[in-house]
């Protein structure tokens, strides 16, 4: 927690705005751990409004507030009552990031941004110190031996990293998206590049990979897909195997699956997510085989989904009456975009969205226009 506070340039008279749920680490670790390091103040706020962000912070006297990036994207694209954006007077001057940095017209005195990557459980840590547009973080060569991170190719169609004929993985070159990895280490001098694991052996298992680039050697799977450029400074790619990220959040599509399946009428339902225009992350689809209408699915489907991501509102569901030899949506539909040039498709796919409880509607084109602008909350 030093090395944040440290990071962060945190002081005794800063005050972190803190809107992020408690058992996220970010909430409840790293903004409170801030402010207790450096002698500081926390306001915790009970929950994220996006209408309330900009005038909580001033009222509140705050000069950090932490942030997941959909939380800024959110308060930005909403219409803003007077007084409600910060003015250059007011002393905010640093907020910090975890996800993928995109920049925020936010007036302040004095800006600046920390953009971070990081998992709880995981040995890999990245950050971005200069605000470079795009990356979240850098790993500048004369620290790559001091802390090993590396980027390898991954089959993404497949769902395992390549290899070379000796059995050992292909490391990325640059500007090549690959799976990133940290090396695990039990040395007593290297406390960082250590992994307890979980409490179930079988995932700790799944998140170690070995024989990487030499018998016996294990590496932290991230299970994300990163680039590295000529200088340093990685950029998020996208997210691996049965989970996608969204407003901060990894979402299960296994568990959204067992969800939908469950109600009368759902032979089978398969969730994965897709990038809309304009947002971070991937929003999520479900492709159901059913014998019968959308809206005949309770509109109680949402309140027993994931917090993260209820598929049944404002989501966008696809209702598909393919046979049992027809494959379930590949690798290719859950890397798609909504697009305006693929709406023709969109419509030969009979694609809904579920806007309010009134039920189902068709997308078309002025739902994806309205989607990328963010006048759609999703």
């Amino acid at each position: 927690m030093y090395g944040f506070a440290a990071a962060a340039d945190a002081r005794a008279d800063d005050r972190i705005y803190n809107c992020l749920p408690m058992y996220h680490s970010n909430g409840g670790v790293i903004a409170v751990g801030i402010a207790l390091t450096a002698g500081g103040s926390c306001y915790i706020r009970e929950r994220f409004s996006a209408s309330e962000f900009w005038s909580d912070t001033i009222r509140r006297d705050c000069t950090m507030f932490i942030y997941v990036a959909n939380c800024a994207d959110t308060s930005t694209m909403r219409r803003r009552r007077p007084g409600s954006r910060p003015s250059p007077a007011h002393g905010g001057r640093q907020r910090s990031q975890a996800g993928h940095f995109r920049p925020v017209p936010v007036a302040l005195r004095h800006p600046q941004i920390l953009e971070f990557y990081a998992a709880t459980e995981g040995n890999v840590a990245l950050f971005n110190f200069d605000s470079h547009p795009g990356a979240v973080g850098r790993l500048p060569f004369w620290a790559a031996r001091r802390f090993p991170i590396r980027t390898v190719a991954f089959d993404v169609d497949a769902g395992v990293e390549k290899r070379d004929g000796a059995g050992h993985c292909l490391e990325c070159g640059v500007d090549e998206p690959g799976e990133l990895l940290g090396e695990i280490s039990d040395d007593p001098g290297k406390p960082a590049a250590k992994f307890d694991g979980y409490c179930d052996p079988t995932a700790t298992r799944a998140k170690i990979l070995r024989d990487v680039f030499k018998p016996g050697d294990a590496w932290f799977r991230t299970g994300d897909l990163l680039k590295r450029d000529a200088r340093g400074y990685y950029y998020f790619v996208d997210r691996i195997g049965d989970t996608f990220r969204w407003k901060g959040e990894n979402v299960s599509t296994t568990e959204v699956a067992e969800t939908i399946s469950a109600y009368p009428g759902v032979l089978e339902a398969t969730v994965y997510g897709v990038a809309l225009p304009g947002h971070d992350g991937r929003a999520g689809m479900a492709a159901v085989v059913s014998t019968t209408s959308p809206n005949s699915i309770s509109p109680d489907c949402a309140s027993n989904s994931p917090s993260a991501c209820p598929p049944m509102r404002g989501r966008c569901s696809c209702v598909s009456g393919r046979s049992s030899t027809s494959p379930a949506p590949s690798s290719r539909a859950r890397s798609s975009s909504l697009r305006r040039a693929s709406i023709r498709t969109l419509r030969r796919s009979r694609l809904f969205r579920r806007p309010s409880r009134r039920g189902y509607v068709r997308v078309d084109a002025d739902f994806v226009d309205a989607a990328g602008a963010g006048a759609i909350p999703l």
